[in-house]
């Protein structure tokens, strides 16, 4: 009468062994951007789901990395334009075979993914129903999050075993073993995606699957890394004073690369009167991606497929010079930052020969702020106001204000002087020092402004809604007096 008992109290001492041997897995990771560049695996899928271990983020070519003290590889995406090609696949199944876990997340749409997974039996396909629910391999009663998620179909009479399951009993997470190694498959949209990090889906129970999955290959607090990072992408190439990093997939898109930065600097160069502070801009990292780039003062990353790049030239004009803008305007960022180093690239398309376009997007930004503020009189470049009875604006509609009057306000100051641009940054380099004992800010703006246009600016910007002091800027006393 005994084993009853006893065998629900052993599961119980299985499982609590299970947690504790899971919680002590010591993870070394590798988050791949290679194929496909996002902020979010650049350190977010880290933060949300082992946030007590080491996860690199690769930048470089898959086959290259030494792997001798990594256990985990996560490929969380691969962009339209990529493969992963039969070194990759190679590499792969050699890292499973000594014990690491592979995780792949995808959807029906990921076609790197899916031909990724048809090397182990497996596919995104259709939509899967909601609710969602961990089988017993899992265990618990954790609630599953996620939307949009596809189905993942599974070979017949395959090694998968199912993790998570659909209303209809369809798998949308799976593991099976590949020598001492695990691979996961997982519906892309059960885990994180947002750059800010806070969406760490259904992280109580993709924790431990991760920790036990790794688990397969021990690695050691000891022994070094792998050495990666932006300026480890397998090539490397110096064109004209500037140091272009890519991988071997992003090869057959160098020469487009080199060809369009090389139009673009020049002309920014022209427009904004002064040339790259020393140091900046100076390497350049073609990523794996459509979504993005970003800026980082002396390393620029460039989204390659940014508006269908290469085929179309007038989204990349403006995408390029907005990163290069960033750089540009250090060492002190403009108070309209973003809004600045856009409209910059929309200018310089006018002069690379799409000027319709370029004011294509330069009106429809200002139209996004004048359907809120008419006059343009109400609110400040942030969405902000002092007037009585004005409507105080959300989040969204405040950046509204931002982009279209910041774009507003730089259209009005080119109409009274046709090169305000380049008279201003000749002037910022000019007047306003590299250290300062305060953030660049609205007041130092317009001083700068009125040095540049040669007339005290002050009064209109006031007059238009933006708070501003002639008295809180040291820069003042070199606007012309009289004007």
């Amino acid at each position: 009468m005994w084993l009853p008992k006893l065998i629900p109290s052993l599961f119980l001492c299985l499982s609590g062994l299970f947690a504790q041997s899971a919680e002590n897995v010591r993870v070394h990771g590798i988050a791949d951007l290679s194929h496909e560049f996002s902020f979010y695996a650049d350190g977010r899928f880290r933060s949300q789901y082992l946030p007590d271990q080491v996860v690199l983020s690769n930048w470089g070519n898959l086959y290259d990395l030494d792997t001798e003290n990594i256990n985990l590889i996560a490929l969380l995406g691969c962009d339209g334009n990529v493969r992963y090609n039969a070194r990759d696949v190679a590499f792969l199944k050699k890292f499973l075979r000594q014990g690491g876990c592979v995780l792949i997340a995808g959807n029906a749409g990921t076609k790197g993914q899916n031909l990724l997974l048809s090397e182990f039996g497996a596919r995104f396909e259709g939509k899967a129903v909601p609710p969602f629910f961990l089988t017993s391999a899992v265990g618990g009663s954790s609630a599953v999050a996620g939307n949009n998620v596809s189905v993942l179909v599974l070979k017949p009479g395959g090694k998968w075993e199912t993790l998570v399951q659909d209303s209809a009993q369809a798998t949308v997470m799976a593991r099976r073993k590949e020598g001492k190694g695990t691979l996961i498959a997982v519906a892309r949209n059960l885990l994180g995606n947002n750059p800010d990090g806070k969406d760490a889906l259904n992280r109580e129970w993709v924790t431990p699957v991760l920790k036990e999955a790794a688990s397969g290959k021990e690695v050691s607090g000891e022994k070094p890394l792998p050495a990666v990072g932006s300026t480890r992408m397998g090539n490397s190439k110096v064109v004209d004073g500037v140091t272009f990093h890519y991988s071997d997939y992003l090869a057959p898109y160098f020469q487009d690369m080199i060809k369009i930065e090389a139009q673009c600097r020049p002309a920014m160069e022209k427009r904004l009167g002064v040339p790259l502070s020393q140091g900046m801009g100076n390497q350049v990292g073609l990523l794996a991606t459509g979504g993005g780039g970003f800026s980082a003062g002396g390393y620029v990353g460039l989204a390659v497929f940014w508006e269908n790049f290469p085929k179309e030239k007038k989204g990349m004009i403006e995408f390029l010079c907005h990163e290069f803008t960033h750089s540009w305007v250090l060492p002190h960022p403009e108070v309209w930052n973003e809004p600045i180093a856009t409209y910059v690239g929309d200018v310089v398309m006018g002069d690379l020969g799409y000027p319709e376009e370029g004011k294509r997007r330069i009106e429809n930004t200002i139209r996004r702020a004048s359907t809120l503020d008419p006059d343009m009189t109400v609110y400040d470049i942030y969405g902000n106001t002092e007037r009585p009875g004005a409507v105080r604006l959300d989040g969204g509609r405040k950046n509204e204000i931002h982009w279209g009057k910041s774009f507003w306000v730089f259209e009005q100051l080119r109409g009274m002087d046709p090169e305000f641009l380049s008279k201003y940054f000749r002037a910022k380099r000019k007047y306003v020092p590299a250290r300062m004992d305060h953030r660049y800010n609205m007041d130092d703006t317009v001083a700068v402004i009125s040095i540049a246009l040669g007339k005290d600016m002050f009064p209109w910007f006031n007059e238009h809604g933006m708070p501003v002091d002639r008295e809180k800027t040291p820069f003042s006393r070199h606007i012309p007096s009289g004007k």
